[in-house]
């Protein structure tokens, strides 16, 4: 078909659209009226091809049955008793029309009172007659028509309520037909007149007021009604957050009940204003407060409240993930038709029960179908576990240390000495505050071992994260002997031995030191990662990075370098977010972080003395209940499925952005050894910065990562991340004009900030020196 001649079709079919697609008001028309039967012949002569449906016999049929259920009838005997009926309730002239203009269809019905009892003949005895004509005086509102239209729809079918109220300013569109049964040539069709026509289509007897315009603060009172017309029971199913908080403000006002279902693991929320006029909003999961200053926050405050308001630790898994992927892979709130279906069914049930006067309660119920009909899941990631190797192979260890080295000239040192030397070593920073050193004093020596059993993780790759954290604990005890008026020579073991022995250390008298200070033994206990995020950005002086630089490199064969631009710390920041979230996607990564570093109250942090507090990451509370659904395995799944988790590239990528500078360690290769010297290094480095009142941030998902693509094979990545990592991988070398092959060993972030941040718990030191052998 020609350009041409499509245009003109499609001029002619647009010629043809239906000119009124929001009329929904039906016509009843009853044949005992002389002047229906008037508009009626009236009807039929303008609109000649009228569909008219006749079945009112059927209906007498069957209403003839319902009047006498113990009776038997064949076939002729119940036709001619029906017809017998007809003809005594007036023939052609008994019954109703109803006028569909929407379908151009006019049907022939029972009179209401008949109607309503056949049709809900087949509720009896779940609902009694009794019950039935209880709730004919009934009046409900739904506010929202997408889960509401299911709710809707099956209190009409039911027939719980004699009198409808709904609300909705919304048209059809396609998207929402994955769960609302409406045909195509409903779109764009406002949702108030598809369940209008619904409605009547299956019960023009009952009653039902529309507000197309939606609810409002200048029609809510309207809309829930005062005296005789005030709303019995309201269901709630809008999307807007004000609406959600406005509607229950007034609902409690006037006492009405208020039912919301959620769409997600079968939730309903119960709250019974009619018997608990005082009772807080939302069961008091979101301060009220908080709730009427909705304006004032931000899109992401809101989703926090919307979270909380929903009880979002009890949303399921794949919703979880969801709400993670808002405003990124996603645009709305996910539903599906099972549940949204399910829910007109709990709601309708529930509905009814209230009307009827039954003690239901407030609080939320759960007709979660995956839990009542659960499926064999596949088993969670679980890392190889260490066993902490025993005395006897720590003996083994320093034995032959001991044989191999001859004679040693070392200096004893008192317990009072090694017990404060050891502590502040302890103190030192670990990744994931794991701690992973065990010290133990044999022989006047000091052996530090590397406890496995600690650090074991995916960031650990061959070791790097806690040898060189075993390198900063030795820098800390270099420090703390300095004030005792000791200093150390050190020993790295390059060697594998049988209780992974990595240092060790003799003590000398002190004649002279490169940190003699004791503001660096005070920095040991104040320093600290800082993860606040400052603004606006404060930049550090030229001779002040210059400083921090020689101390670094103090320690011979070290190298710091620095970014400071806008345009380069944007671009780090970029690889950081990436590496940050193949991380958190990766099986072993989000182990590590969720279940292995992370400690998720004061009190288990404090009573574990290891692990990040979660208070120490700074995130806003309204971030918190996204970091919280990040913690399952199955949001995390979906997550991946869907290559989805770039919700969280912002956070990493603002930590950068405003920082003063980031600096980057260097050794000369990717050895043991200078993962440990680079220890020390950056150690120094930080005491220096905590003294000069500058904040420390490690930024360590690139390190971590980044070596298991260039000297691992890439274990444990997918190909995509492989992939992916390549390309990071060349800009980072680009930004820090390295050549592959060099020892990167630490990259943190610097800023100035008055913020005291939450500071890490510590092991107790039973748990770090041991004094069994």
């Amino acid at each position: 078909m020609s350009r041409s001649a499509s245009d003109d079709l499609y001029s002619k079919l647009t010629a043809l659209a239906a000119p009124d697609t929001n009329s929904n008001e039906h016509k009843l028309y009853s044949l005992e009226e002389p002047k229906d039967r008037a508009a009626l012949k009236e009807l039929i002569s303008e609109h000649p091809d009228l569909i008219h449906h006749d079945e009112l016999i059927s209906q007498c049929r069957e209403l003839v049955k319902i009047k006498n259920p113990g009776k038997q009838y064949s076939k002729d005997a119940l036709e001619e008793e029906a017809r017998a009926f007809y003809e005594a309730q007036g023939g052609a002239d008994y019954g109703n029309y109803v006028y569909y203009p929407w379908n151009g269809r006019l049907v022939r019905i029972l009179p209401e009172h008949a109607f309503i009892r056949l049709r809900t003949s087949r509720n009896n005895h779940k609902i009694t007659p009794e019950e039935q004509a209880l709730l004919k005086q009934k009046k409900v509102g739904v506010i929202g028509l997408s889960v509401g239209q299911s709710v809707a729809l099956t209190l009409c079918i039911e027939r719980v309520c004699g009198s409808l109220r709904i609300a909705d300013f919304d048209r059809l569109e396609l998207s929402n037909l994955n769960r609302i049964r409406k045909g195509l040539d409903y779109l764009g069709v406002e949702k108030t007149t598809m369940v209008v026509r619904e409605i009547a289509e299956i019960d023009p007897y009952l009653e039902v007021e529309v507000f197309r315009e939606g609810i409002r603060p200048d029609n809510i009172d309207r809309f829930l009604g005062a005296g005789e017309e005030k709303l019995d029971l309201l269901v709630e199913e809008c999307d807007a957050l004000p609406i959600k908080v406005l509607s229950r403000i007034k609902a409690r006002e006037k006492q009405i009940p208020v039912l919301m279902d959620t769409s997600d693991r079968g939730m309903l929320d119960i709250e019974r204003f009619d018997l608990e006029p005082e009772r807080p909003l939302f069961h008091g999961l979101v301060p009220e407060q908080q709730l009427t200053n909705l304006k004032e926050l931000s899109e992401m405050q809101r989703m926090s409240v919307l979270f909380a308001m929903v009880g979002g630790d009890t949303l399921s898994s794949r919703l979880k993930a969801s709400l993670i992927e808002m405003n990124q892979t996603l645009g709305s709130w996910p539903q599906l038709a099972s549940s949204v279906t399910l829910g007109g069914a709990i709601t309708t049930s529930t509905v009814r029960r209230i009307l009827l006067g039954k003690k239901v309660k407030s609080g939320r119920v759960f007709i979660d179908l995956n839990a009542l009909i659960p499926e064999e899941k596949e088993p969670g990631y679980m890392p190889p576990q260490f066993e902490l190797p025993g005395p006897e192979a720590r003996q083994a260890d320093m034995s032959e240390y001991l044989a191999q080295a001859g004679e040693i000239e070392c200096m004893p040192i008192s317990n009072e000495q090694l017990e404060f030397v050891v502590k502040e070593a302890g103190k030192a920073p670990s990744s994931g505050n794991d701690q992973p050193w065990l010290f133990v004093y044999h022989r006047d020596l000091l052996f530090v071992f590397h406890r496995k059993d600690r650090s074991f993780s995916f960031g650990d790759f061959r070791d790097i994260a806690s040898i060189q954290s075993i390198g900063a604990a030795v820098e800390n005890l270099r420090v703390a002997a300095q004030q005792k008026g000791l200093d150390i020579d050190y020993e790295y073991i390059e060697k594998p031995t049988k209780a992974l022995l990595k240092v060790v250390i003799r003590f000398k008298k002190l004649e002279k030191a490169f940190f003699s200070d004791a503001r660096y033994l005070q920095a040991i206990t104040e320093r600290h990662t800082n993860r606040i995020v400052e603004r606006p950005r404060t930049e550090i002086e030229a001779d002040t990075l210059s400083d921090l630089k020689e101390v670094g490199e103090s320690v011979k064969g070290t190298e710091i370098k620095f970014i400071t631009d806008d345009e380069r710390l944007k671009e780090l920041g970029a690889i950081v977010s990436a590496c940050d979230k193949i991380r958190v996607l990766n099986a072993w990564g989000h182990y590590d972080f969720f279940h292995r570093e992370m400690r998720w109250t004061e009190r288990q942090a404090r009573e574990r003395g290891d692990g990040i507090d979660i208070r120490s990451l700074e995130i806003a509370p309204e971030m918190m209940a996204a970091i919280k659904m990040l913690k399952e395995e199955e949001v995390i799944n979906t997550l991946r499925s869907v290559k989805g988790g770039d919700g969280f590239n912002e956070i990493s990528t603002d930590a950068i952005v405003t920082s003063a500078a980031v600096g980057l360690v260097i050794r000369p290769t990717f050895a043991p050894k200078d993962f440990f010297e680079g220890g020390i290094a950056w150690q120094r480095l930080w005491l220096k910065s905590t003294i000069e009142k500058i904040a420390v941030h490690p930024l360590i998902a690139p390190l971590y990562i980044f070596p298991r693509l260039v000297y691992g094979n890439a274990e444990g990545l997918s190909i995509k991340d492989i992939e992916h990592l390549n390309g990071l991988r060349k800009t980072f070398l680009d930004l820090w004009d390295l050549p592959e092959g060099k020892g990167e060993i630490f990259m943190f972030k610097l800023f100035k900030t008055a913020h005291n941040p939450v500071r890490a718990y510590r092991l107790p030191l039973k748990e770090i020196l041991n004094s069994d052998v």
